[in-house]
């Protein structure tokens, strides 16, 4: 709606549509995807280019300091 590409009347539409619910159909769940250790990553940066290398540097940095800010909270309620 930011962009004017659908009109606000269809945006509240789908705002007041449930959410689908686990277990309702025969549709299979999917598996839960679990993190790719960080020695598989490393191993691929130098193939991949340079955006990708950079685009995964800023994400574990934005990983890193959010936890180090969890830890930070965490040991305040000590």
């Amino acid at each position: 709606m930011e962009n004017e590409l659908i009109p606000p009347l269809v945006l509240e539409g789908l705002r007041s549509v449930s959410p689908l619910k686990k277990g309702r159909t025969t549709a299979r769940e999917p598996e839960k995807v679990k993190p790719v250790p960080d020695e598989h990553v490393d191993a691929v940066l130098p193939l991949v280019s340079r955006q990708v290398a950079a685009t995964d540097h800023r994400l574990r940095r934005a990983l890193h300091y959010s936890t180090v800010v969890y830890i930070i909270q965490d040991s305040t309620l000590f």
